[in-house]
């Protein structure tokens, strides 16, 4: 159905969100309900043929892993996603091949998030920041070391 350009006649799950200041936050919400309600039921259900829970647990936080940098992207920072695992015993851990493989998948995405970080300055031509002015370029250095420090910690 048409409503034409008033949103305020359109029911509420149809009306657009642009104006809503809580929308930025819905990635992040979407994210929270993920990681703290299906992952947790996921990983206890062991009623799934174990090659499809492997594959799906792999697919689930590779794509954790990208909602999570694209919900920080938007706002100026990097986080590092860190998947639900019970890595508890490592020595118990380190034996299990599926775990390690989740594991790695996650470290390489790290990898790919902290050499984009590290090569912004590269994409940030210096002529565009010149004409912005010192202020500009200040600016950016202040937000790249904020966001390198926010690595730093996550990592240590």
């Amino acid at each position: 159905m048409d409503y034409g350009s008033d949103d305020s006649t359109r029911p509420p799950q149809e009306q657009r969100s642009e104006a809503d200041p809580s929308s930025e936050h819905h990635a992040a919400q979407v994210i929270q309900e993920i990681r703290d309600q299906y992952i947790p039921r996921f990983l206890e259900d062991r009623t799934w043929p174990e090659s499809v829970r492997k594959d799906f647990l792999l697919s689930l936080h590779r794509s954790m892993a990208a909602l999570t940098e694209i919900a920080n992207k938007l706002e100026g920072t990097t986080v590092l996603y860190i998947p639900p695992e019970n890595v508890s015993d490592p020595e118990r851990g380190s034996k299990d091949k599926e775990l390690c493989s989740r594991l790695y998948a996650c470290l390489i995405h790290w990898t790919r998030q902290i050499k984009d970080v590290l090569s912004e300055q590269d994409t940030t031509t210096s002529e565009s920041m010149e004409a912005q002015g010192p202020l500009a370029e200040i600016e950016f250095w202040r937000n790249r070391t904020v966001d390198l420090s926010n690595i730093l910690k996550q990592l240590n």
